[in-house]
């Protein structure tokens, strides 16, 4: 897991390109084209990740910093690496990043997106702040200190 430059542009590009339309169906926090893109590596109001297996990107993630303190997460783990623990990592992996910044962590999910809300739940217990329309909630994790998450080997 490493942060994401301008340089890094073609692997979330190719990653993105490459994903599913169902994957996609809860994963929007910024347009996913060339330019979008461009602009999200090169903005400080982002701080984007990788998780490389074998030099190949299989997660790309965020912190969306708002001026407020807060720092919203997002991730899309591909296909060929869901079910492995590795959102549930990214999770815990941004929840500490935010937390060294001393941020609010808060996440947006969809009440229909199991998966995310496990990855979530797994990792520490949340509070709904609000319901959102279209089946959202916007939650936040408690500000305690974290620990430095580890990720085991994937297979």
């Amino acid at each position: 897991m490493r942060l994401l430059g301008h340089g890094d542009l073609y692997a979330p590009q190719g990653f993105i390109e490459a994903m599913p339309e169902s994957h996609l169906a809860y994963f929007h926090p910024h347009g996913f084209g060339r330019a979008d893109l461009t602009a999200v590596l090169r903005s400080r109001s982002f701080m984007t990740y990788g998780l490389f297996v074998e030099d190949a990107l299989a997660a790309y993630a965020l912190l969306k910093l708002a001026p407020t303190g807060s720092a919203f997460i997002g991730l899309l783990v591909g296909p060929a690496h869901t079910g492995k623990g590795i959102g549930r990592f990214i999770v815990a992996y941004l929840y500490w990043q935010a937390s060294l910044a001393g941020m609010r962590t808060r996440s947006t999910i969809s009440r229909h997106n199991a998966a995310s809300l496990r990855s979530h739940q797994a990792v520490a217990d949340f509070a709904v702040i609000a319901a959102l329309p279209h089946d959202y909630l916007l939650i936040e994790f408690p500000r305690v200190g974290r620990e430095r998450p580890v990720l085991g080997k994937i297979t």
